[in-house]
């Protein structure tokens, strides 16, 4: 199973939830948490920039 905060190194949560865990979490079909997961890497990779500048402003 695909483990995604480690993953994307968030520190505040030490804890690696599966896409099965988020889904279930948030009501919602793992599908489409893995969905939100890919549309959110998109964003970043292409306003990455912007948010290096914004947290290290």
């Amino acid at each position: 199973m695909k483990k995604t905060s480690k993953m994307y190194q968030i520190p505040q949560n030490p804890y690696e939830y599966t896409l099965d865990e988020i889904a279930e979490k948030l009501g919602i079909s793992k599908e489409r948490v893995r969905q939100v997961e890919q549309q959110a890497i998109r964003k970043m990779r292409l306003h990455g920039k912007q948010l290096k500048e914004y947290v290290y402003a």
